[in-house]
C-alpha cells in the first residue's frame, strides 16, 4: 500500500497492514487500540559509531577497542581483535548505551551510561571494564512520552538512513531529544536551518535529518558532506549538536499535539503519510494523555489528571461529538466539542467514537 506526501511516498509493508487491519477489528480485545512499536533500541554495526550518552548533553565516539568521549576522554578497551559482530546499541527506555560482540576470548558486552553525575563504563560479560568519569550535569527523563507511527522494522540505523522514512526516525529522535539535558543554540547553520522551521510544516526536520543526522541519532551542527542545503562553518565540522534534539523533539511533539490559550489542542498538523499512529504518556500540566488515530481521523483518546479540574479541548476540524465515559464506569455519554470536561483527582477520562 502507497501512501503519498509532498517529499516522500511511504510504503505499508504487510506485517503494518495487517497491524492496522487488527486496529479496525470490533469485538475483541484489539478493538480500540493500537499495538505501539518494539522497544526503541536503534542500533549500528559500524566499526565507528557514536552517540548522546542519554541524559547528557555529551556524546561518545564508539570503536571496537576504544571510546572517545566529547569530554576529552578515553577509554582503551581489553579486548583482543578481530571483534566479529560489533553491534552499538542505543537504549533509549533504559537511558544507556550497549555494546557488544565477539572477540577472540569469547562474548563481550559492557555499557555506557549517565548515574548520579558521572558518566559510567561497565563490563556486563566477558569484559573487565569499570570506570567513571564526573560530568557538570546530567538529566532526569521522569516521565517518558512516546510516538508510535505505524513502522515496525528492525532499528538498524544504516537501513534508517537509506530508507529516509520519517515515520520510522520521528519517533526516534521523539525519544531522543526527550534525553539531552537544557541544550543551548550554539549558532551553527543546522541549528539555524531548524529555527526557521514554519508551525505545521515538516519539510526542515526532514532536511536536518538527511543532512546532519550521523550513526545512532546523533546530530551534527554543519553539514560535513557539503550537500548545500545550508552555509558551512568549517571552523565548527564534527561538533554535535544536542539542541537540534531537543528542538525536533519539540516540534514533532507539534504536529501531533499543542496546548494553546488554555486549551489542549489535538493533532493541529497531521501529515499525509501519518496514516496512523500512537502518542501515550503526554505531559500537559496537570494531564497525562494518550492519543491514537487512523485513517488521519481521530479514534480514541484519554486524560488523566493529578487535580480536580476542567478539560478544554480543541480537537480535529469536523469533529461534532464523541462519546465519554470514566475509567473504571460504566456510563457512557455522546458530548458535543466545545463543552468542557469535568475530570477528578487521578480519575481517567476515555473519548472515543468521534463523529461528524
Amino acid at each position: 500500500m502507497l501512501y503519498h506526501t509532498k517529499l516522500s511516498f511511504f510504503w505499508l509493508d504487510d506485517r503494518e497492514v495487517m497491524g492496522y487491519a487488527l486496529w479496525q477489528l470490533e469485538g475483541n480485545s484489539l478493538k480500540d487500540q493500537i499495538l505501539i512499536s518494539p522497544r526503541m533500541r536503534p542500533f549500528s554495526h559500524e566499526k565507528q559509531a557514536f552517540a548522546l550518552i542519554p541524559l547528557t548533553n555529551h556524546a561518545v565516539w564508539i570503536y571496537p577497542t576504544r571510546l572517545h568521549f566529547s569530554f576529552d576522554q578515553i577509554v582503551d578497551i581489553p579486548l583482543r581483535g578481530p571483534v566479529k559482530g560489533f553491534t552499538s546499541e542505543l537504549d533509549l527506555e533504559r537511558q544507556r548505551i550497549r555494546v557488544f560482540g565477539r572477540h577472540r576470548d569469547g562474548y563481550f558486552v559492557y555499557h555506557v551510561y549517565a548515574y548520579a553525575g558521572q558518566v559510567i563504563v561497565k563490563g556486563q560479560k566477558g569484559i573487565d571494564l569499570d570506570c567513571a568519569f564526573s560530568i557538570d550535569k546530567m538529566g532526569e527523563v521522569a516521565s517518558y512520552e512516546r510516538l508510535y507511527l505505524g513502522c515496525d522494522k528492525k532499528q538498524d540505523m544504516a537501513q534508517i538512513f537509506r530508507r529516509s522514512d520519517p515515520r520510522e526516525y520521528f519517533p526516534l529522535w521523539f525519544s531522543t531529544g526527550q534525553q539531552v539535558v537544557d541544550p543551548v543554540d550554539s549558532g551553527m547553520h543546522l541549528e539555524k536551518h531548524l529555527e526557521n522551521h514554519l508551525t505545521g510544516d515538516f519539510a526542515s526536520l526532514v532536511e536536518v535529518f538527511e543532512t546532519g543526522f550521523r550513526s545512532l541519532m546523533l546530530p551534527l551542527g554543519e553539514d560535513d558532506r557539503f550537500q548545500g542545503v545550508v552555509p558551512v562553518d568549517e571552523a565548527k565540522l564534527g561538533r554535535p549538536s544536542p539542541f537540534i534534539l531537543r528542538r525536533g523533539y519539540q516540534l514533532i511533539r507539534d504536529l501531533f499535539f499543542r496546548e494553546e490559550k488554555g486549551e489542549l489542542v489535538i493533532l493541529p498538523h497531521l501529515l499525509k503519510g501519518f496514516v496512523f499512529g500512537k502518542l501515550t504518556n503526554l505531559q500537559a500540566g496537570p494531564f497525562v494523555i494518550g492519543i491514537e488515530w487512523s485513517k488521519k481521523k481521530l479514534r480514541r483518546m484519554t486524560v488523566k489528571s493529578s487535580r480536580e479540574d476542567r478539560v478544554n479541548l480543541r480537537l480535529p476540524k469536523g469533529i461534532q461529538s464523541f462519546r465519554l465515559r470514566v475509567k473504571g464506569e460504566r456510563k457512557k455519554e455522546v458530548v458535543p466539542v466545545g463543552k468542557p470536561l469535568a475530570i477528578g483527582k487521578n480519575q481517567t477520562l476515555i473519548l472515543e467514537r468521534f463523529e461528524k
